[in-house]
């Protein structure tokens, strides 16, 4: 929060409009519980200011800009949110779509910058438990924070009108009229680079005027020697690459090794419909070096519903665009995760139902595994016979 201090909003009435997540956490009247913050995604990076994850305020680029449900203890109470980015003060009802300031909605205007290249309010809206995100369908990336924390890329969003490049994040109930139905939390982009200089122009020579041909080069002269060069002198080739010189007891940069995932999926050979099966998932890391930012993925397949309560494990996964995810964090080499998946069968004539898993991870690439399960249909209860 302290490198807040020298950006230039913070002057005159927008440092009094501004509502930010940690001086509000227990806001008098306010409808939203605990405190929501802007964060990064642990493979992305891109904040220059929290090492951890935590409330980060000042980022490289605007699509590296995450939102968290808050801390573990006092984070967003339960319940369905929404979030939108917002140019300084504009706290007082920016948050509602086509409202001036809006900056992730789809209205074009309010303020310089804002061309409504965001999305509906819909597609931003989540669900919060346990104070963390859990449930998320619409189009934003997701991601986990270094901390483990499940996040939403906030981006798209438009241009600040802010002179020292800073928007303001809302997190809000879904319904909500007024500033106390939201937390709010400032941030900083980097401003873009500049596009490189375009190249020099080319410039021929003027028409009727081909350049001088030169003497020609003595007899025996090399290919590619260049004009005026005595005979006998030694050349390089243009576009030969330099010679190397190996001196004695110099050590080569090593080559990172990626690592090597293991993917193994189980479940029911086969299953009756209506019955709850249950999928066991194991992650492996079959490589010497640590697997970094493990997730796993399993998206639920058509014919499958997912009932309260039906996952065990390491850690808690979110469901997000009808898949569970969860975050594995770092994997030493040899060591193995697995989770436990309950999910019931939702058809009710035979079929056979593939269930894929993806595992990846920040150094290795991806693996999958599959399981099949033959659904069975239930035969039809006998009718007693109706004598008469």
């Amino acid at each position: 929060m302290a490198d807040r201090r020298r950006f230039p909003w913070r002057g005159g009435a927008i440092a009094g409009a501004l509502i930010c997540a940690g001086a509000i956490a227990a806001l008098a009247g306010a409808v939203v519980t605990g405190a929501g913050y802007t964060t990064f995604d642990d493979i992305l990076g891109g904040c220059l200011d929290s090492p951890n994850g935590v409330d980060c305020n000042h980022y490289t680029a605007k699509k590296l800009v995450y939102v968290s449900g808050g801390p573990a203890n006092a984070g967003l109470g339960n319940g369905s949110y929404f979030f939108a980015v917002l140019t300084p003060g504009s706290q007082n009802g920016g948050f509602l779509d086509g409202a001036p300031g809006n900056l992730s909605d789809t209205t074009v205007g309010g303020t310089a910058g804002d061309l409504g290249s965001g999305d509906l309010m819909a597609n931003r809206t989540f669900t919060v438990s346990g104070h963390q995100i859990v449930t998320y369908n619409g189009t934003h990336p997701g991601g986990f924070s270094p901390n483990g924390r499940f996040i939403l890329g906030m981006a798209p969003f438009d241009d600040t009108d802010n002179p020292g490049n800073t928007y303001i994040m809302a997190i809000c109930i879904v319904g909500a009229t007024k500033p106390s139905d939201c937390k709010f939390d400032a941030f900083h982009v980097e401003s873009p680079a500049p596009p490189p200089p375009p190249p020099p122009p080319n410039n021929p020579p003027p028409p009727g005027n081909p350049p001088p041909p030169g003497n020609p080069p003595p007899p025996g002269t090399p290919p590619g020697t260049p004009p005026g060069t005595p005979p006998g002198a030694t050349t390089t080739t243009p576009g030969a690459p330099a010679p190397t010189v190996s001196i004695a007891g110099t050590v080569t940069p090593a080559v990172a090794r990626p690592a090597l995932l293991g993917l193994r999926k189980r479940g029911p050979a086969n299953a009756t419909a209506g019955a709850l099966i249950t999928y066991t998932i194991k992650v492996t890391n079959r490589s010497r070096v640590i697997a970094r930012s493990v997730r796993l993925r399993d998206p639920i397949p058509a014919g499958l519903s997912l009932p309260s309560r039906s996952f065990t494990g390491v850690g808690g996964p979110v469901l997000v665009r009808g898949a569970l995810i969860w975050n594995l964090g770092n994997m030493a080499p040899g060591s193995s995760k697995t989770v436990r998946v309950r999910l019931q069968i939702a058809v009710s004539g035979s079929r056979t139902i593939r269930n894929v898993a993806i595992a990846t991870a920040a150094n290795a690439p991806s693996v999958r595994s599959t399981a099949l399960t033959r659904i069975k249909a239930l035969k039809p209860a006998a009718v007693p016979a109706v004598t008469g």
